[in-house]
C-alpha cells in the first residue's frame, strides 16, 4: 500500500485511544474537566454516506468514551451548534445524557458583548453606540 499502508489509515483510531488513555491516566491525579468543542465533528451520525474509516473512528471514540467511567475525578462537557449532526449512541445514557440549550445572548448581553470586546481589542470606540449595535443585531 506504499507511504499510505493501513498503518497510516488506523492513525486516527490509534490517537483517539492514546487521547483517552492519557486523559484516564491524568485524572488519576487530579481533577479534570474535559471539554469537546463542536463533538459533531468527532462523533458525526453514522450514515449510509459515512466512509468505513469514518465510522470505524466514531466507535472507536464511543468504545474509549465509555471506559471513561472508571475515571471517578473527570467531567466531560460537549459543546456543538449541531445537535441534529450528532450520532445519537453519544447522547445514550452514561455517556452525555445531560442536554442543556443556550440560546442567542439577548439585548443586553449583545451590549456587554461588544463593549467588552471592541474596548479590549484597543479599537477606537469612542463614538460607538453599543445600545444602537445591540438592537441592530438582534
Amino acid at each position: 500500500m506504499g507511504e499510505f499502508g493501513s498503518s497510516y489509515l488506523h492513525q486516527t483510531t490509534k490517537n483517539i485511544k492514546d487521547f483517552f488513555t492519557a486523559t484516564k491516566k491524568a485524572a488519576e491525579k487530579e481533577p479534570i474537566i474535559l471539554f469537546l468543542d463542536e463533538i459533531d465533528s468527532l462523533v458525526s451520525a453514522r450514515t449510509d454516506r459515512v466512509d468505513a474509516n469514518k465510522a470505524e473512528e466514531i466507535s472507536q471514540f464511543l468504545q474509549e468514551f465509555n471506559a471513561l467511567e472508571t475515571a471517578p475525578n473527570l467531567i466531560v462537557i460537549a459543546a456543538t451548534n449541531r445537535p441534529d449532526h450528532l450520532d445519537p449512541a453519544i447522547l445514550r445514557s452514561g455517556r452525555l445524557d445531560k442536554k442543556i440549550y443556550l440560546g442567542p445572548p439577548d439585548e443586553i448581553a449583545r451590549r456587554e458583548l461588544f463593549k467588552m470586546y471592541i474596548e479590549k481589542s484597543g479599537r477606537p470606540h469612542e463614538a460607538l453606540d453599543y445600545d444602537e449595535l445591540s438592537h441592530l443585531t438582534e
